[in-house]
């Protein structure tokens, strides 16, 4: 019987945050079950934006927590993929922790700058619906990261830079589904605002993703 060695130096502190992350995750299950399963038809149907995006529903704590495991996965996500891309300069926990402010960092910010926007416009009611299906969209693809993770770190320690790319590619092509789906429950808004809301896909999508890639190609 032949043995095969097997690299199994994994980052603890990754596989710590990936274990609390599924704690999350199965917390959302068993308190939201209903919700859970609504949730994961969230591509084919329009059913749950109906059902969750009003009155205590929406006031639950099933999307803030959901955002939380979204946000351990990216970052494990992003770390660990310019870490196999041999992009992050140096590779400890205090380089984790960067990332993980920065992502949280933008997220907050975007929040923020959209809220004075649609309040500038007076459009607050359309702002609450379009953060709500937007979060949902941002936490199916924290599922998608939890997968990407587990892929990357456990099932390929040493993953072919195709793979990742592939990854990242499957992602943004997620999120992207996502805006159009969005763009189509709310066309009579965004026609009704298509010059403030071309801005907005050019200064809060489209740029952040142009600076991001600019910054890792020139590995800055």
């Amino acid at each position: 019987m032949e043995f095969l060695l097997r690299n199994t130096n994994y980052y603890e502190t990754l596989t710590y945050l990936i274990i609390g992350s599924i704690v999350i995750l199965t917390c959302i299950k068993l308190i939201y079950l209903n919700q859970f399963n609504e949730f994961l038809g969230t591509l084919t149907n329009g059913k749950y934006f109906l059902l969750h995006n009003k009155g205590g529903k929406k006031k639950n704590l099933f999307n803030t927590l959901f955002y939380i495991f979204f946000s351990i996965n990216l970052t494990v996500f992003i770390y660990s993929t310019l870490s196999s891309l041999g992009i992050l300069p140096t590779k400890n926990t205090y380089t984790l922790l960067i990332c993980a402010i920065i992502i949280n960092s933008y997220f907050i910010i975007r929040y923020l700058v959209e809220k004075i926007l649609f309040e500038i416009l007076d459009l607050n009611i359309a702002f609450n619906i379009f953060h709500f299906q937007r979060l949902t969209f941002i936490n199916f693809i924290g599922l998608l990261l939890l997968s990407a993770n587990i892929i990357n770190l456990y099932i390929t320690p040493n993953p072919n830079p195709f793979f990742l790319y592939f990854c990242i590619g499957l992602i943004l092509s997620t999120y992207i589904l996502s805006l159009l789906i969005i763009i189509l429950y709310n066309q009579k808004i965004f026609l009704k605002h298509w010059f403030y809301f071309i801005l907005y896909l050019c200064a809060l999508e489209i740029s952040p993703f142009l600076i991001g890639g600019v910054l890792i190609l020139t590995n800055i």
